[in-house]
């Protein structure tokens, strides 16, 4: 059955990253962190949690410390209620570093496109496409539903892979709701 309160939030997490997508970011007076003058590099906070399906803590995030993205791939196997693969380039003007936060755009130039989030609170996917819109990460309702984890933050750029079941998505136009699973990477280089 359809939880009304998770697919309000689901639908909250693609219009806000639709936006950001669409708009280019956030105002720069939104951005918190600031460029070390000598090397460029903006930190965010030290370390995030990352959840496994099976629930609890498992690992850390390392930090990040690149303070600008230009590219960059994401890759995701929709299975479930959809099938599909869905493959997008970095939006590097639009991955912005906030304080305790790293958000990676990718999209294509039809509006379709994918936010992940590495945060403090845990790390968070949304991908709105024509095929199918779905939010999920390791916090909140989806806590027990997906694993996303940081393989790999360093000078060569920041990757990851994720793995999601079971999740709530609208799909058909937004005209149905039902169950799809995640799997895939990403990866977005200085």
């Amino acid at each position: 059955m359809l939880s009304i309160r998770r697919l309000r939030g689901a639908a909250a997490l693609v219009m806000l990253t639709s936006s950001l997508i669409a708009c280019g970011g956030p105002p720069a007076s939104a951005i918190m962190a600031t460029a070390d003058p000598g090397t460029g590099a903006q930190p965010t906070t030290a370390t995030q949690p990352s959840v496994d399906p099976g629930g609890g803590a498992t690992s850390s995030n390392p930090p990040i410390t690149i303070a600008a993205f230009t590219g960059g791939t994401f890759h995701a196997e929709v299975t479930g209620v959809v099938t599909t693969t869905l493959d997008y380039p970095l939006l590097g003007g639009q991955s912005i570093i906030v304080a305790g936060a790293t958000i990676f755009a990718f999209g294509d130039a039809s509006g379709a496109g994918v936010s992940v989030a590495i945060t403090d609170e845990g790390n968070t996917l949304t991908i709105s496409a024509p095929e199918v819109s779905v939010a999920g990460g390791n916090v909140g309702a989806d806590t027990n539903r997906c694993t996303i984890t940081v393989t790999r933050a360093d000078v060569s750029g920041v990757a990851g892979t994720f793995q999601c079941a079971d999740l709530v998505a609208v799909y058909d136009n937004l005209s149905k709701n039902g169950n799809v699973n995640l799997t895939g990477t990403f990866e977005a280089t200085p």
